[in-house]
């Protein structure tokens, strides 16, 4: 974490250039055996950043709840599993969303006011998100893309209906003018507040609650001031501590900031493990209620029309084709 980056300066042998010519390797500043160069004003102004970052409230704070986060493993947890089946949720997770779940609600319990789900495409980051909703059983605001409102409400009442009398659904564009005030907050497709200086990655970060879930499955790693917008929803006071990182550290700033989030960011992809029990084959003949025949109805007619649409304009279809297959197999999870 920083506090250990910042106890590393002090420990360093340091040699430090005040002017503006560089004559041999004596007239360099060395840290852990990288080579920099500064004239005097920019040294003034390193000293600075780092005087300013080791004396801030808002650094500690952030600091605390890293290494808070950090002594929650991302593993199952039988007591919350234990507490998880007593909800009698209407679909059976699979090993590596029960982590998920443990991990979500662990981090809820000690205090950590946030985390990031990366989960790719696939893994079932809704139906992790909507356990962890129920095993909380607060109130909860879900913002996401327009298109997936009613996916989100669909889900909720087939995996747990009682939620549906805590839970808020709005759109990106219709939650600018709400006032939130729930204790739990999720954001679908969270990459859309990446831009820290939108309108809604500006409202994100002003909107307090207990707990905030980003849902993302874009990679973070692709640029540092994209995660640094996304850390900054959970953590507004996190400002400070992350351009100090930046500034000071700008050759490694990407390795350190990943390291720095980790105990706050769950990323997996689709390994063989979890492909072979996706691949299981079981046949079953289920009976649809009338409620549920007209959802069946309603996924096939849209996603057949993407698809159709798609090969009519020779675009691919591949991603439309999984996520209407997705939406069949939640539909009957609760069978």
């Amino acid at each position: 974490n920083i506090t250990q980056v910042s106890q590393d300066h002090k420990k360093q042998h340091w040699m430090v250039a005040m002017g503006k010519s560089f004559k041999n390797d004596n007239d360099k500043f060395i840290y852990n055996k990288i080579y920099y160069m500064y004239d005097k004003d920019e040294f003034k102004s390193l000293v600075s950043e780092v005087y300013s970052y080791l004396t801030s409230d808002d650094s500690k704070e952030f600091e605390r709840i890293l290494s808070v986060a950090n002594t929650v493993n991302k593993a199952k947890d039988e007591n919350v599993l234990k507490a998880f089946n007593e909800l009698k949720f209407r679909a059976t997770l699979k090993p590596h969303q029960e982590i998920g779940v443990s991990w979500m609600y662990n981090l809820y319990l000690k205090g950590v006011p946030g985390c990031i789900l990366g989960d790719k495409m696939g893994l079932g980051k809704t139906i992790q998100t909507i356990a962890t909703l129920a095993l909380i059983n607060k109130t909860a605001t879900i913002i996401a893309p327009a298109s997936l409102t009613g996916n989100w409400e669909q889900e909720i009442k087939a995996f747990y209906p009682k939620l549906m009398n805590k839970v808020k659904i709005y759109s990106y564009e219709s939650s600018i003018n709400k006032q939130i005030t729930s204790e739990i907050i999720i954001y679908d497709e969270a990459q859309k507040m990446k831009n820290e200086l939108t309108q809604l990655a500006t409202k994100a970060r002003y909107t307090q609650a207990e707990f905030k879930i980003l849902l993302t499955g874009t990679p973070l790693e692709n640029s540092i001031s994209d995660v640094h917008s996304l850390v900054k929803v959970i953590m507004v006071d996190s400002d400070k501590s992350l351009r100090y990182l930046s500034n000071t550290f700008r050759k490694n700033a990407v390795e350190l900031t990943r390291k720095l989030i980790n105990g706050i960011y769950l990323s997996r992809e689709m390994d063989s493990s979890i492909l072979q029990a996706k691949l299981e084959i079981k046949n079953e003949f289920l009976y649809l209620n009338e409620y549920e025949r007209k959802v069946e109805e309603n996924i096939l007619r849209i996603y057949n029309r993407k698809i159709k649409n798609a090969i009519d304009s020779h675009s691919a279809f591949y991603n439309d084709a999984i996520v209407g297959f997705l939406r069949l197999r939640q539909l009957t999870s609760n069978h």
